[in-house]
């Protein structure tokens, strides 16, 4: 079990299966509270297979340099996430033999996908049902929380308050309307879910094909009647640079003053110093987050003064037993010794490099 902080250059063998020997940058081999027992069978099947494995200092979070120096080499990346320092156009460009970036998770927000397309790199990931499923399942618990005031009526109860105050919940099944910004995996299992509660559902996903919204049973509308007509808006799509702060102060401005926003996306998705103000100023009735523009949060983040916001440390897929450190980490080990083979592995992010990456490794050991 790998149990120190510190640079580890491991050569392995005997190969089974590899001609010759590959360097495996493990960026972030863990998460924090994972049991990692799991993933170091992984990396003990790596080492039987003769790969050399390379971890960095700092296990959950690479730095910019470990991230420049020890993958300059590396055939493949893998790890669970590096949102802080992330793996940038120059850092793929400086890994002359990078085959592939394997990530343990379903989101790939923290890699320049476009730069790894440009230069015949596969990025990977790791769409496990019980993660985006998880993820799915939080996020109806946080709508639930807020619509029936669940933390504001276990405030009043324990300070004596009783029955008095502010503390009257919604009645969902009179037909309040959700909203779903994104229509992908977590969000149609968003709309599975809700199908019982005669809620009415609307998304707005151009990128989705109008019959997959429809056989859900969800109305497809424009992005301004997403935001006027949501008594719940619930920000379920990817990030990209295009998408940054797609929620700001205009949009918020936008909403119901009775509304509700949960976010179990990506923080950035939202400006969160329109969001704080509109909390402030009662634009909207109150919000639920799982995701900040900086993380872990500050403590002298506004929103922990706020008492019309409910949040959770990005831990939404977290469900014991199961997810990236289980069956995640064993995809990305999986994908990483395919294409060590020059095969093509799975979850392929960015097909579009196929043809490039097929040219350059394909049944090349």
């Amino acid at each position: 079990m790998i149990d120190k902080a510190v640079f580890i250059s491991l050569t392995l063998g005997p190969f089974y299966g590899l001609v010759r020997r590959f360097k495996v940058f493990v960026f972030a081999p863990y998460e924090i509270g994972w049991d990692r027992r799991v993933a170091d069978m992984c990396y003990e099947e790596l080492k039987r297979e003769g790969c050399e494995l390379v971890f960095g200092e700092h296990f959950t979070t690479p730095t910019k340099e470990e991230l420049l120096l020890l993958g300059r080499d590396a055939d493949a990346f893998m790890g669970v996430a590096t949102k802080k320092n992330p793996i940038t156009r120059e850092v793929i460009e400086n890994a002359k033999n990078l085959r592939i970036i394997a990530k343990y998770t379903i989101g790939v927000d923290d890699i320049d996908v476009e730069a790894a397309t440009a230069n015949g790199v596969l990025v990977t990931n790791a769409p496990i049902e019980s993660t985006y499923i998880g993820v799915a399942e939080t996020t109806i618990a946080m709508m639930l929380a807020l619509l029936k005031k669940i933390i504001l009526r276990d405030k009043f109860t324990r300070s004596g308050l009783w029955r008095n105050g502010p503390i009257q919940g919604t009645y969902i099944q009179g037909g309040i309307v959700v909203g779903l910004l994104g229509f992908g995996r977590i969000a149609r299992e968003v709309a599975r879910l809700l199908q019982p509660w005669r809620v009415k559902l609307i998304t707005c996903s151009p990128h989705t094909p109008p019959e997959i919204i429809k056989q859900a049973g969800v109305t497809s509308v424009d992005f301004d009647t997403l935001l006027k007509e949501s008594d719940v808006l619930l920000v379920l799509t990817s990030l990209t640079p295009e998408k940054r702060h797609i929620i700001g102060e205009n949009q918020l401005r936008m909403m119901k003053r009775t509304a509700y926003l949960i976010n179990t996306a990506r923080g950035a998705l939202i400006d969160e110093k329109a969001l704080v103000r509109a909390l402030e100023e009662k634009w909207i009735a109150g919000a639920a987050l799982d995701c900040y523009e900086e993380e872990p949060i500050s403590r002298d983040n506004p929103l922990l003064n706020l008492e019309n916001v409910l949040l959770s440390p990005h831990c939404a897929s977290f469900n014991e037993g199961v997810g990236a450190q289980v069956e995640g980490v064993k995809i990305a080990t999986e994908n990483v010794l395919k294409a060590l083979r020059g095969e093509l592995p799975s979850h392929i992010v960015n097909p579009e490099v196929i043809p490039k990456w097929k040219e350059r490794f394909g049944q090349q050991r």
